[in-house]
Formats: structure tokens, C-alpha cells, sequence
């Protein structure tokens, strides 16, 4: 009972201390961490400033709500992006996709896993909670894993987590037994102020405070998509692998929009102007592997010395995408290593003399103009934990733990007065395995320069990171401009505290602040330089390996979008659709009659024909038993099927009837196989039996459909016969 009471009691002091902050002004930072998630914030309580019933005021609110789902009426809803309150128990921990522990100890404070049963532990019936970092102390299971067991009422969105039902976005986390103090059991009133805190925005490091970052309300984004930022892997826009960064921002806010070339994209004028950038508060660079005419370099210049924002978004030395030499890090410091006497050299005569490389000139450009330089290091798989204080780096800390890198850079403060680090690698951090020189200079750690820095130039600022690891998404949108190929891209933006960083990042860029120089923040602690290799000088530099990396694929030039592959970013062609198909036939086969199997194909575009097309049904020693009907009516030889093609309608659907037969005496299992080309594309199980051959499509039968070699059973199937069209419903 006493346990109870004092749980009870600390639940108030938590409460108290977080509407002291919400009056004063230092809990929007804690917001963000679910509007970087890409979630709304569901906003529980709105408290006055002064008023000292406002805690009870808005406990009495909370409890008028309607009454919390219950864990499995949230999963019944499906991950809707609904905004909800759940009351359940907690069971265990998210260890990964569906997998989970519900012991301690716990490898962290990131989430929980709630349940209708307190000893449940089918993933079925579990919701996994992103906890906040504004609520790990007291609800991680890391640190309290005394919770197992205690029931909860969460308020968030319904959102997948870790591949479990889930809530995301969390605004409130409650022990469902909390009650409010009785009175003079109070152990705070709110509308006390404490010290270095004001309105959103002020407060300096001197004060001791965590400065409170406003959000993106009436202000504009704009993400750079006209410098390869869809070469090779890469595809860094707002409606593809960087799309949940994007979304955060929107969450926070922010409007956001993307900077194009007028297409067809012929690189020979600035697409970097003062006048489109002065509109905009904060310029987003992800990776530019073309470079910087020298007339965008002055406009970037001028945008941020009149009070705009950059956000430079580099990556590892030699990650040269689209194959032309230069990779993001080398286009931001305004020259190629090895190369800075010549910015083309080595390349051809129709590349040097290209649109895409006239006005480049080589400078040490980002250290003259923002204080740093990235360094051509290619460090490997780590989290940067070493994290500078919050009231140390202007607020966009707060609640961040650990910034993912995975294959990166880091930078050399040239200039302290401009420029400061706020995220470290640790000490001993590997080289990425494909580095081509000693990938980690002064052995990591602070040494080794910051992962991610700011900047103040003029009435504007900036803001670099090393890698572009974590601000990716697993949803790209082109395919590869040199290959065609899919690409692959990873879930960054949600991993560790890598979104709640990056928003902040932007909020900080995007508020308006009028010193010029670090130099003249009240109690800032200024970085000292970095200390450099020789070779680490721009016109001493040197290249240590032949570039580009590898060789580009024939055909593919970098400064020729007519080259790019259909379905790229700046080609003119649209993608090739790789079409869906699926097998139709009756649930045995006969052994001693002829029969139909119905091959369709859909999501093809109008007109568009698939060709190399074969058949074949064989059994589990690889023995072909089918031979089809040849249009003459003839039969081919036992074995696959001859080729054969499908068009598409204007719906985009293709169907192709095969009348097939079976050797005889054949019975029991056997294997239902599509070819396209020499790929395996459909391969199933199907059964043959001595019953009557059923005509296609049937009417109250049951038919096997394959789709992509995964089975499924429907009551009926009939589409447009007039189309050759396949729809599935009940019995006619």
C-alpha cells in the first residue's frame, strides 16, 4: 500500500514539474520528438500560465474522455494513423521486427509492448509504444522494469512499430491507478518560472537553459533535386526515400517544397539562384553529385549572409554515385581531392567540356565561407553518442541520445567563431570496409572532428551532418538512372533519435536570430580547430585510388539525361511495370482429360506486351509431365510449354487460356511452374486426381488463384469475358 502511494505521489510530481515546463515554455522541445517520428503530436493538456488548479483542471478534463480502447479494439482498427488512448498492460519489450523479450533486463528505454492480459506474449495481440524521450526515464523498461505488469492508458497515433500493432506519436503516458495529490500534498505549483528559460527561441547558453526551439508554423523548406540527388542507390527527395523526413517536417509545421530543373535537364545554367532561394527559409542540400557552379556557391552565400538557412547533407569520401569523380563531400568543400588544380581531370573531352562542368572552379569554398570543411573519411557502421548538451547547441539536442551512422564523414572546424560541433563519434569508431585510404584520421572520437556541426554566417546559418544514412527512408521512387535497376534504400529517419535530431536541426535553422558570430553568444563554449593532416590541405590533397570507383555501365553518361534508364529521375521514358501474374485452374487437375489453366497478367501498362512466357507442370524428381495444345491443334512435346506472349488491354490486363494434357497415370503431387525468360516467377503445388475437366472461369466452384506463388481460394471468378477481365465475388 505504501509502494502504491509513493508511485502515486511521484506521478503527481512528474505531472506538476511537466505543467511548470508546458507554462514556462521548455516542453515544445519534447513535442518534437513526435512531430520528428512524422506523427502528430496529440496535444493532451493546455495549461495556463498562473493559474495554480490547472494540473487538476486538466486531470478533470482527461477524465471526462471517452473511455480508453482496450488493446485489441486498437488492433482491430489497423494502423490507421488514428489518434487514440489505449489502456493496457505492460508485458515486454520490442526487440526488433515482431520480435520481443519480457524479462529484464531490457537493452533499452525506446518502447514497451502492451497487452489486453498481463502475461500475454503472442505478437498478435500486442501493441508496441514509442516512448518518447520526454517519457523514458520513467516509463523505459531499462530503466524501470518494475513496470511488467502495471496497466497503462497511452494517447497516440495508430501507426505499425518494429512490424507490431502500434502507437506512435505519444502525448501521454499514465499508470491507469494515478491519482491527483490531496490537498497540500502538492509538491509544486505550476507557473513558477525557472531560470534561462523564455518564449520559444530565447535564452543563450550563458543562462544555463535549454533554449526552446519554435516550430515550423509560416515557415518554408526547400529540398535541392537538381544535383544527382537521385544518382545510383540515392534517391534524397520529399516524395521518395526522403519522404518521412519530409513528412516530420511537415508534422512540425513546416511547408516544404523541392527545387527542380526545368526538364530535359540540360545542367547549363545555374539551377542555385538568390531568387529562387530568398523565399525560403531553410535550403536542404541532400548529397549534390553534380557540382556547384560558381555562380550557386555565390548564391548560397548571399541567401544565408541576408538570413537564410543551409542544411548540408553529405556522405563517406568516394561515394561517387553517379560515376563522375566527385562525390557530395568534394561538391561542398568546392573541390575534388587530388584534383584541385583541374576539376575535370581525368574525365573525357565530352565530359569536361560538358554543360554540367562549366563555371566549376576549384576553392576551399564551405571553409572560407562557413568555418568547416568535411573530411574525406569514410568511417563505418556506429552510433554517434557523444552528444553536445542542449544548452550548448542551441536546444537542438534535447532529447536526442544517439545519431545513427552507417558508412560517413565527419568535419573539420576551421573556423570556431562560425562554426561548432554538436554530435561525436566515439573513440576507436571502425573505417568503413571499402575506404580507400585509412578511413578514421585521428582515431574517432572528438579528434576525429564532429559528425554533425552548425553554423552562424551573417544573419543566417547552417547545418552539416556526414551521412545521409540517417535521414533515409525505405521508399525510394526512381529506379537507377545508369542501370535501371530497383534501388534499396533503408528506414534512417527512424532509427535511434535521428528524426527528433533532424527536425530540431531545422527548427533551429529556420528561427531567426540576429547575432553575427558565435563569438557573441552569452556563455557559449567555442570549439577549438581541428587538427589536419598534410594531405588533408585542398591543393596538396592527392587521390589514393583511380576514380570514378567503377566503371559507369555503357551508354550511361552522368551530364546526359537522353542516357538515364526509363523510370529515372530526368529521363523522359516511363518505368518498364513488371507485371503481376496469376495462375486460374481447378482445384485438381484431371489426370485423363484435357483441361484449361488461365495464365494473367495485370498492372501492365496499355498496349504493353510481355514476352517469353512458358509453362510447364513437373514432378518432385524433375520428370515434365504436361503438354499443351498448339493453335493448329496439335500437341507439343511433353516439357514446357512453347513460348508464348501477352498484350495488354487499355486496363492493362492479359490473359492467355492453355489447354493442357497430362501423361497418363499420373496422380498426387506436383509442381505448377511459370518462366518468364529463364526466371522462376509462379512455382506451386498442385494436386492431380481422376475427376472431370471444369471450364474456366467457373460458376460456384472453387478456383485456385496464384499470385506470385502465393495461394489464395475464392468462391467464384468471372471478369469481362468480352476483356478477357478476372474479378473475384460470391457464387452467382
Amino acid at each position: 500500500m505504501k509502494k502504491k502511494w509513493l508511485r502515486k505521489w511521484l506521478q503527481c510530481v512528474v505531472a506538476s514539474a511537466l505543467t511548470i515546463a508546458t507554462v514556462m515554455g521548455i516542453v515544445p522541445w519534447m513535442a518534437a520528438d513526435a512531430h520528428a517520428e512524422g506523427y502528430p503530436h496529440q496535444v493532451g493538456l493546455k495549461l495556463n500560465a498562473g493559474n495554480s488548479a490547472a494540473t487538476a483542471a486538466a486531470s478533470a478534463d482527461l477524465q471526462k474522455t471517452a473511455a480508453p480502447l482496450t488493446v485489441s479494439e486498437a488492433i482491430a482498427k489497423g494502423n490507421n494513423g488514428e489518434a487514440v488512448q489505449v489502456s493496457g498492460y505492460i508485458v515486454g519489450h520490442a526487440t526488433g521486427s515482431l520480435t520481443a523479450k519480457f524479462q529484464s533486463p531490457f537493452s533499452n528505454d525506446y518502447n514497451f509492448l502492451i497487452a489486453d492480459d498481463p502475461v500475454e506474449q503472442n505478437s498478435a495481440k500486442l501493441i508496441d509504444v514509442q516512448i518518447p524521450s520526454g517519457f523514458r526515464a520513467q516509463f523505459g523498461l531499462q530503466s524501470n522494469p518494475g513496470l511488467i505488469g502495471e496497466r497503462v492508458n497511452v494517447a497516440g497515433t495508430l501507426a505499425a512499430y518494429n512490424n507490431f500493432s502500434g502507437l506512435k506519436g505519444v502525448s501521454t503516458i499514465q499508470l491507469d491507478d494515478a491519482e491527483q495529490p490531496e490537498p497540500g500534498e502538492d509538491p509544486g505549483e505550476p507557473g513558477e518560472g525557472q531560470p534561462g528559460e523564455g518564449q520559444p527561441g530565447e535564452g543563450h547558453p550563458g543562462n544555463g537553459g535549454i533554449p526552446a526551439l519554435p516550430d515550423g508554423t509560416g515557415k518554408k523548406v526547400l529540398f535541392d533535386n537538381a544535383h544527382a540527388q537521385t544518382a545510383g542507390a540515392a534517391d534524397w527527395i520529399i516524395d521518395g526515400a526522403f519522404s518521412d523526413f519530409a513528412d516530420g517536417l511537415r508534422a512540425a509545421g513546416f511547408a516544404v517544397e523541392s527545387l527542380e530543373r526545368t526538364a530535359p535537364h540540360q545542367f547549363d545554367t545555374p539551377a542555385i539562384t538568390y531568387s529562387r532561394l530568398k523565399d525560403y527559409d531553410v535550403f536542404i542540400i541532400p548529397e549534390a553529385n553534380i557540382p556547384f557552379k560558381a555562380a550557386e556557391q555565390d548564391a548560397i552565400v548571399q541567401y544565408v549572409q541576408d538570413g537564410g538557412a543551409v542544411f548540408f547533407i553529405a556522405d563517406h569520401y568516394n561515394a561517387d554515385r553517379n560515376k563522375n569523380r566527385w562525390d557530395s563531400s568534394e561538391v561542398f568543400n568546392g573541390y575534388r581531392r587530388g584534383a584541385y588544380d583541374n576539376p575535370a581531370k581525368g574525365m573525357s573531352v565530352e565530359e569536361a567540356t560538358s554543360p554540367a562542368m562549366q563555371d566549376v572552379i576549384s576553392s576551399d569554398w564551405l571553409a572560407n565561407q562557413f568555418g568547416v570543411r568535411f573530411r574525406y573519411n569514410a568511417l563505418g557502421d556506429v552510433n554517434a553518442t557523444d552528444i553536445v548538451a542542449p544548452s550548448q547547441a542551441f536546444g537542438i539536442t534535447a532529447g536526442v541520445n544517439a545519431v545513427a551512422m552507417h558508412a560517413g564523414s565527419t568535419l573539420a572546424i576551421i573556423d570556431p567563431t562560425k562554426a561548432k560541433g554538436i554530435v561525436y563519434v566515439p573513440a576507436g569508431v571502425p573505417k568503413w570496409g571499402n575506404a580507400v585510404d585509412s578511413g578514421v584520421y585521428n582515431g574517432g572520437g572528438r579528434a576525429e572532428g564532429p559528425y554533425a556541426a552548425i553554423a552562424k554566417i551573417g544573419l543566417g546559418k547552417a547545418a552539416f551532418i556526414g551521412d545521409s544514412s540517417p535521414v533515409e527512408d525505405a521508399t525510394p521512387k526512381y529506379v537507377r538512372e545508369e542501370n535501371g535497376a530497383r534501388k534499396k534504400t533503408y528506414d534512417g529517419f527512424m532509427e535511434v533519435d535521428d528524426g527528433v535530431f533532424l527536425v530540431q536541426t531545422v527548427k533551429w535553422l529556420a528561427h531567426d536570430e540576429s547575432y553575427t558570430s558565435l563569438s557573441a553568444v552569452p556563455g557559449l563554449v567555442l570549439d577549438t580547430p581541428t587538427a589536419l593532416h598534410a594531405h588533408e590541405i585542398p591543393s596538396a590533397s592527392t587521390e589514393p585510388a583511380p576514380e570514378p570507383w567503377s566503371v559507369p555501365a555503357a551508354g550511361y553518361k552522368w551530364y546526359d539525361p537522353s542516357t538515364f534508364k526509363p523510370g529515372s529521375y530526368g529521363s523522359s521514358q516511363p518505368p518498364v511495370v513488371e507485371p503481376v501474374y496469376t495462375f486460374v485452374h481447378q482445384s485438381q487437375l484431371p489426370s485423363a482429360q484435357e483441361f484449361t489453366i488461365r495464365l494473367t497478367a495485370d498492372g501492365l501498362n496499355p498496349g504493353q506486351t510481355a514476352t517469353d512466357l512458358k509453362v510447364g507442370i513437373y514432378l518432385s524428381g524433375g520428370e515434365q509431365i504436361a503438354r499443351f495444345k498448339n493453335p493448329d491443334g496439335t500437341w507439343s512435346a511433353y516439357g514446357y510449354s512453347p513460348d508464348f506472349s501477352l498484350t495488354a488491354n487499355a486496363q492493362g490486363y492479359a490473359y492467355k487460356d492453355l489447354t493442357v494434357q497430362l501423361k497418363p497415370n499420373q496422380a498426387g503431387a506436383a509442381t505448377l511452374r511459370l518462366k518468364v525468360g529463364s526466371a522462376n516467377v509462379i512455382t506451386k503445388a498442385v494436386t492431380i486426381a481422376n475427376v472431370n475437366a471444369e471450364p474456366l472461369p467457373l460458376t460456384g466452384r472453387t478456383l485456385i488463384h496464384e499470385a506470385m506463388g502465393i495461394a489464395y481460394a475464392t468462391v467464384y471468378s468471372q471478369r469481362l469475358l468480352s476483356e478477357a477481365h478476372l474479378i473475384t465475388g460470391k457464387a452467382a
